[in-house]
């Protein structure tokens, strides 16, 4: 074994096998294939956000113009992040995604310092704020409206307990439930759009008024301003609606022929997602004004209701309550891949990395599960996605970077291609340095956001528990490979 590899490192050409029992060397069967890989992405990306965030984009900007165009932004943003990193995973072909590439690029304290906040923020925070919503829409459809926050809390913590019992028989399991949660939840969204298209009315896409901070604005430099930190702001819900496209990489391992599997996966989630966005927030607007979307609890359930009543709100509670459930079945058999993979490295507790027969990471899933279920019981929605989107945009910020670091590291030391099994990233190193930006400029904005507006709370807590992260390396025992490629 090479100096440079830890335990268990799969060769560039994807390590292919065959599929029968785990390689001695530690590493995973394929078992599944590009498209299951391209579901996964599209399963996490489309949960509660859709359902809760249409209003929250047109709080901040009241044109439907602009509105798309946040929206697409958006979609494009994770569409470049999927080519990035369909490179890194043909590079790096390992379960356990990102952690992998920052352990390969600025070694294992970085790391360490991904995967455990993943751990805590990406796997705990992200399922609780799908759980949160789930818990949300149950109780606006049984009309159980009174009583405290952590109720819904409660009810989607019994939710991710259920789904993460179904992941525990195994990948196929996971996975099969998942495809089969997302094909029906793309398919009866996609049916708002068609009942859009045939009963709504034509978008005036410049018609409605700006807001009102911005009407008593000059035209000029001041007004600009105001207009791009509006839309800057409209951005946050936006982001997380599309988190998740690229999820499908923690599982690079488990894909069959990962350099023609992964960027199908990768970039057609991104893609996927971006239409299926478009045209649901197209289909919204041709039925609600702008103005009236802001003041929705649910846009959907709005929309239901003017076509058929309060039946029509139920239906759409209903549709809400399934589409969580995918997203969160899609985040828990992809993201717990990355605490296993800390284990398997030695940097986290040893029983986190034991897998089952049927490729269960069973210590991993039920410890991202019970981050989930304490976040879900302590928090409002809008706390957790707080949480989750300020320390997501300086993790992936970290990972977005990497490519411009390996590019750099070749072009210095004279390597004039990316190795034949990779496959490449046009623009790499803009590409790279765009998304990092763009990542790290997002969580200034968040934090700096609950600092002015609600004194900082979130923001100190998700700094201590950084600081906790950091401490622990320092007396972590560390594992005896711990070299960079």
């Amino acid at each position: 074994m090479s100096a440079s590899q830890f335990p268990g490192d799969a060769p560039a050409d994807g390590g292919a096998r065959g599929d029968g029992a785990a390689a001695h060397d530690g590493r995973l069967r394929p078992l599944i294939g590009a498209a299951t890989g391209l579901l996964i992405g599209t399963g996490v990306a489309i949960g509660s956000g859709i359902f809760r965030n249409p209003q929250l984009v047109a709080q901040q900007v009241q044109t439907p113009a602009l509105m798309l165009a946040a929206w697409l932004f958006g979609g494009l943003f994770f569409t470049l992040a999927g080519l990035l990193t369909a490179e890194l995973a043909t590079r790096y072909p390992r379960t356990g995604g990102e952690y992998i590439f920052l352990r390969q690029v600025y070694g294992p304290f970085v790391a360490f310092f991904f995967g455990w906040g993943y751990t805590v923020f990406v796997v705990g925070g992200g399922v609780a704020t799908m759980a949160v919503a789930f818990g949300d829409f149950t109780r606006q459809l049984l009309q159980w409206t009174g009583g405290p926050a952590w109720h819904s809390g409660a009810i989607g913590a019994t939710a991710v307990a259920v789904i993460a019992g179904v992941n525990l028989l195994g990948l196929r399991a996971g996975a099969g439930t998942q495809n089969l949660l997302t094909l029906l939840k793309v398919g009866a969204l996609l049916t708002i759009v068609v009942v859009a298209a045939i009963k709504g009315r034509p978008v005036g896409w410049f018609d409605s008024p700006p807001p009102a901070p911005i009407a008593t604005q000059p035209a000029e430099a001041g007004g600009l301003l105001l207009w791009l930190g509006l839309f800057g702001a409209a951005m946050m819900p936006v982001m997380w609606c599309y988190e998740g496209t690229t999820d499908s990489v923690k599982m690079t391992e488990e894909i069959r022929d990962p350099r023609r599997a992964m960027p199908i996966a990768l970039v057609g989630a991104g893609l996927l997602v971006t239409c299926v966005y478009l045209l649901l927030n197209w289909a919204f607007l041709r039925v609600l004004t702008p103005a009236e979307m802001a003041a929705s609890k649910v846009v959907p359930a709005e929309v239901f209701t003017r076509w058929a009543g309060p039946a029509g709100e139920k239906l759409a509670l209903l549709l809400a309550m399934g589409v969580v459930l995918g997203g969160i079945s899609s985040a828990i058999v992809s993201c717990v891949r990355v605490t296993y993979a800390l284990a398997r490295d030695g940097m986290a507790f040893s029983f986190l990395g034991r897998m089952s027969v049927d490729q269960a990471p069973v210590g991993a899933l039920l410890v991202g599960v019970g981050f989930a279920i304490v976040l879900a019981l302590s928090g409002a929605y809008r706390d957790v996605l707080t949480v989750y989107t300020m320390s997501t945009g300086l993790l992936f910020g970290l990972v977005n970077l990497s490519l411009f670091i390996i590019r750099l590291r070749e072009w210095w030391r004279g390597v004039e291609a990316t190795p034949i099994a990779c496959f490449r990233c046009p623009a790499g190193m803009a590409v790279s340095l765009f998304l990092a930006g763009t990542q790290f400029a997002i969580a200034a904005g968040v934090a700096w956001g609950d600092v002015t507006d609600y004194g900082g709370v979130l923001t100190k807590r998700t700094l201590l528990t950084f600081l906790a992260i950091t401490a622990l390396y320092l007396v972590w025992p560390k594992p005896r490979h711990e070299n960079r490629t």
